[in-house]
């Protein structure tokens, strides 16, 4: 198993860009499926990774995407952005529990290599090419123990996401994405903008 960091914003001889790796790692044949869990996703961010995203499924991979609602911090732009590249997405939303979905974690699997990167990337344009953010690389073999036990207690732990059982999880389709817009669970970018400085000038 090999461990890497990744480290963006700074100029550094260590930096490189969450989201060169994430595209990388989707054209380079290496891999087959793709699960990503992502608090936040803008439209931009969608834009940065669609084109390999649409690659890797041209090319039978299995892409799936957990993306979460709390917080404003997903737009609408990035959802509409995400069906209109019919890019396989769930919703994920807490709002009855008081806890927030926040993760950032890309996980890739393949039939001799598997990569997980896990830090502090969301999936939007800034968290993955501008701010100042911080993420490990996992790299491993199949069959591989540490790896398969990383890899075995991530799924442990989102499965009730995935599955659905823990009852915070929806398919985006159009009917979703007009609900979440009509609950004001998501809004456009330059109203996300306008909260963003309002809790910043205080």
């Amino acid at each position: 198993m090999k461990v890497g960091f990744i480290g963006q914003g700074f100029q550094h001889t260590l930096t490189t860009e969450a989201g060169k790796v994430i595209n990388n790692a989707l054209l380079s044949g290496k891999y087959n499926s793709f699960d990503a869990f992502s608090a936040f996703v803008s439209e931009a961010g969608v834009n940065n990774v669609s084109n390999a995203i649409q690659s890797f499924i041209s090319g039978g991979g299995s892409v799936k995407l957990y993306v979460g609602v709390d917080l404003h911090g997903t737009s609408k732009e990035g959802l509409e952005a995400l069906l209109k590249k019919s890019i396989p997405t769930w919703i994920v939303h807490t709002p009855t529990t008081g806890i927030v979905y926040h993760p950032k974690l890309y996980k890739f699997k393949g039939e001799n290599d598997c990569l997980i990167v896990i830090g502090s990337s969301n999936l939007t344009g800034s968290g993955l090419y501008q701010n100042i953010e911080v993420s490990l690389c996992v790299e491993y073999q199949p069959g591989e123990a540490q790896g398969e036990q990383l890899e075995n207690n991530i799924m442990s732990f989102f499965e009730g996401i995935i599955n659905g059982t823990l009852g915070i999880t929806q398919v985006l389709d159009e009917d979703l994405l007009n609900t979440l817009i009509n609950n004001r669970l998501v809004l456009n970018e330059e109203q996300n903008r306008i909260i963003r400085n309002s809790v910043n000038n205080h």
